[in-house]
């Protein structure tokens, strides 16, 4: 049986792209889905903030990556795991000069939520999917041996690809295996503080505004304003959930756009700058350069023949 190709990106921007995402994680009959990303050396931003309605786990097979969940944030090297509840907005940076390589395994409720409302269900799965605290958890690596959590995630990512007979089924045992391991081993750990949900909802709704209007001139007052707070609150808000200044985020966020159409398309790079909200092609060329460690032109080379 020819093998299935997973979703990935190799050494352009990272496919878990929208802030809300309109990825499509599996199907209504199959609600689950594994994705693989690979990330060449330059690229710093491996995850942009975005969230979605699947429980999502992790794990590292090379580089180091610092991951964010609301004020939270861990750093995550090869072999480690992260377990992320759904709806809550997340991201991640690379910190190794040498590129990353991940999987990741989204689980919808669906997958696990039967026709009854059983004890299993009102315990566990509930309270794992529709909970608003929002942290993550960390595993690393000699942990996720030594609970069997990591290769479990190893051998879900192997059937999804490879489509054995009955590999659904397969699937589905190991993922409730997952659960109650993760379960079992989070149960021992002290609780991490809780996200405030009305700050998680301002930040989703930063994140939204600059998506919709990356492409013109925003000010601090702008977004403060949309968000109904004062600019001082908004920074503060903003810093301690995304690691940047406003301005930072913005720019990295624009050239990120930049990038995919620099290799989707032939249109001039001044022109694309211009497009994707920068009125100076050398401040772009900088910010650009920060982000991916090359020029546009040179990245469009590189990647061009990739899309």
């Amino acid at each position: 049986m020819a093998k299935k190709s997973l979703e990935w990106s190799e050494g352009k921007i990272p496919i878990e792209r929208d802030f809300r995402e309109g990825i499509a994680h599996g199907d209504r009959l199959f609600s689950m889905s594994v994705h693989y990303t690979k990330l060449e050396a330059g690229n710093r931003n491996a995850l942009y903030h975005h969230w979605h309605e699947e429980l999502e786990f992790l794990f590292i097979t090379k580089g180091i990556l610092r991951f964010m969940v609301g004020k939270s944030n861990c750093i995550a090297r090869p072999g480690d795991v992260l377990m992320i509840r759904p709806n809550q907005l997340h991201s991640a940076v690379t910190l190794s000069d040498h590129g990353v390589e991940f999987y990741a395994a989204l689980i919808h409720y669906d997958f696990l939520a039967g026709m009854i409302n059983d004890a299993v269900q009102q315990k566990y799965i509930r309270p794992l999917f529709f909970s608003e605290a929002g942290f993550l958890h960390h595993l690393p690596a000699e942990t996720g041996r030594e609970t069997g959590i990591l290769p479990l995630l190893e051998e879900i990512c192997t059937a999804y690809r490879e489509e054995a007979p009955a590999y659904e089924l397969h699937i589905k045992s190991m993922v409730w295996t997952l659960l109650y391991k993760t379960i079992l081993w989070a149960s021992e750990q002290p609780e991490p503080s809780a996200y405030d949900s009305v700050n998680m909802v301002r930040m989703k709704q930063a994140v939204r505004y600059i998506e919709q209007n990356y492409t013109q001139k925003i000010s601090l007052e702008d977004i403060a304003g949309a968000l109904h707070i004062s600019v001082g609150h908004f920074c503060r808000l903003f810093g301690e959930n995304t690691g940047a200044t406003f301005v930072e985020y913005l720019n990295s966020y624009r050239v990120s756009e930049a990038a995919r159409r620099i290799v989707g398309s032939d249109k001039r790079i001044t022109d694309i700058a211009l497009e994707c909200g920068f009125g100076n092609i050398n401040y772009f060329t900088t910010i650009f350069k920060r982000n991916f460690s090359c020029t546009p032109s040179i990245y469009r080379r590189r990647n061009q023949g990739h899309t």
